[in-house]
């Protein structure tokens, strides 16, 4: 469940901040003003298909009722049947204006789309029995029956891949030193799709979750390799490669089965274990415990922050260093917590294997231990009795019980950027995790919880941040009175000493919807 509630919420913030959401304006533009075409999107249907001495007149038509001709690319030729009654789009292209005579001797002005790269078309296989026809028969291979030795002899592998991501990119920053990475996707497995220059404006025209058809891709083989049970894949926009694509609701796989998105576990394979994490990747995601942490800062001021993190899970452990944003995030969390961190790339430095996290890769790093959706949840968690938790010995857990009493321990100082503890220097504290002086500190008293859930009475350490919680963020002015309250508790155990990592002080979401039903009784019953 903790996989799958994750790799949604990753997915659903993937989409909501890689998909470019193009706009497509209407042809008339292209008679006002025949200038502005390099740098607009078009979406047409083409009404009709003129040979002309081996050369394609489209004739297309757009939302708005306006029609223009426009000639089709070489590249295109060999499937220009597949494009009559089609949508296409379109975008880097330029115009000219075709004068002739008619044959009422009149002087007749017309404006024509010239041939560009820029233009992929839309089939639509549920709707159209023969798209579905033409996709079983094309697009037959899957990314694991690509091999480096059919490449060298030029097999030609026709590909039906998914779109799991597209990075943002500015139109200005496009010229010809540009290259987009593409990450697709196949039941078998994923590859990455390379647009260099202009062709990055092909990922204007899709989406993610979109399915694209790739005809005679080229692929870079310099950049083939076998790593263990499956191979990187890298592709690129060839020559004579031609792009159909479906729409997200429109896309299903060549053998009429779905897709399979990140949120789809069907046929979905086992994640990345640490110890078997590939070198020189990209978009890696591992899931794993804290088991260790370490500051990379200099003492002087910080211009980046430098994190270390020992992460392990039943493979083994790994360490990832992480800079700027995801650095500070990781900061904050303790050893003993369990995390998913995406985004992340490896490679090999001095011969030895190096795993990064950063913003330029994106990276982003969530709690599992103290995720308030999980816990808030009745639907997402399952609660344990403490006295079944203490005889399995379970990692994490969480549990219903009441505050019996409140131990003090000790009162220390923590710097508020990071929540560690800081020594004192003088008139300055002395934080040796970010390392600078500073005054920003606040006092947090450390304390013990003894929890009673009718089965076990048992007492548990508070940890830092649930401390901090308490007596700053709650703003509770007496721990008092949370005695013999009943609430939820997140508790780790790491290595066999139990610490209280998240309290839930609002009911359970779902005992909030049983109150509302109740209180909507209660007015009925007044009402009546």
């Amino acid at each position: 469940m903790t996989d799958t509630i994750i790799q949604a919420s990753l997915e659903l913030e993937l989409v909501n901040n890689n998909n470019q959401h193009s706009s497509y304006e209407s042809l008339a533009m292209v008679k006002e003003n025949p200038n502005t075409t390099l740098s607009t999107n078009f979406e047409c249907r083409v009404t009709n298909i003129v040979d002309s001495n081996s050369m394609f007149l489209l004739e297309i038509l757009d939302s708005n009722g306006v029609a223009m001709s426009m000639m089709l690319h070489s590249r295109f030729h060999p499937i220009n049947s597949k494009l009559l009654n089609k949508q296409i789009r379109f975008t880097h292209c330029h115009s000219f204006q075709k004068r002739f005579v008619n044959e009422n001797d009149q002087l007749i002005t017309q404006s024509v789309i010239l041939p560009t790269e820029i233009f992929v078309c839309l089939i639509e296989p549920t709707v159209n029995p023969l798209d579905g026809q033409f996709l079983v028969e094309q697009f037959t291979h899957l990314l694991e029956d690509v091999d480096l030795s059919g490449i060298q002899n030029g097999t030609q592998y026709n590909l039906s891949l998914q779109v799991v991501m597209i990075p943002q990119f500015e139109l200005k920053d496009i010229d010809e030193n540009f290259s987009l990475d593409l990450i697709l996707s196949d039941p078998s497995g994923s590859c990455i799709l390379t647009l260099y220059g202009t062709q990055a404006k092909l990922a204007l025209l899709i989406s993610i979750g979109d399915t694209v058809y790739l005809w005679n891709p080229q692929f870079n083989s310099k950049k083939f390799k076998n790593i263990g049970n499956f191979n990187q894949i890298n592709l690129e926009y060839g020559s004579e490669t031609v792009l159909f694509l479906s729409a997200n609701k429109q896309s299903i796989h060549c053998l009429n089965e779905s897709f399979d998105t990140p949120t789809n576990f069907e046929n979905s394979k086992d994640r990345i274990l640490v110890t078997n994490i590939p070198t020189e990747c990209v978009n890696l995601t591992i899931y794993g415990r804290i088991i260790s942490n370490i500051s990379l800062n200099e003492y002087g001021g910080l211009k980046q922050y430098h994190y270390q993190l020992r992460i392990q899970d039943k493979s083994g452990s790994c360490d990832v260093t992480l800079t700027d944003t995801i650095a500070r995030k990781a900061i904050a969390l303790e050893v003993g917590m369990f995390v998913i961190i995406s985004g992340l790339s490896s490679c090999v430095i001095r011969d030895k294997k190096h795993i990064i996290g950063n913003d330029q890769l994106k990276s982003d790093i969530l709690c599992i231990s103290n995720n308030p959706a999980i816990i808030s949840s009745s639907c997402l968690h399952k609660l344990i009795p403490l006295s079944v938790a203490i005889d399995t010995t379970v990692d994490f857990f969480y549990c219903r019980a009441a505050i019996v009493s409140i131990i003090p321990r000790t009162t220390i100082n923590i710097h508020s950027d990071c929540s560690k503890p800081v020594e004192i220097m003088g008139v300055k504290h002395f934080c040796s995790t970010c390392q600078i002086l500073t005054n920003d500190i606040l006092q947090i008293p450390m304390m013990d919880m003894v929890l009673d859930d009718g089965t076990l009475q048992m007492e548990f350490d508070l940890s830092l941040h649930v401390c901090r919680e308490l007596v700053h963020d709650q703003g509770i002015a007496s721990l008092d009175g949370l005695l013999f309250e009943t609430l939820h508790f997140g508790i780790t155990n790491f290595r066999n000493a139990f610490r209280i990592d998240q309290i839930c002080f609002d009911p359970p979401i779902y005992s909030q919807i049983l109150d509302w039903k109740i209180d909507q009784s209660k007015v009925k019953r007044i009402r009546h």
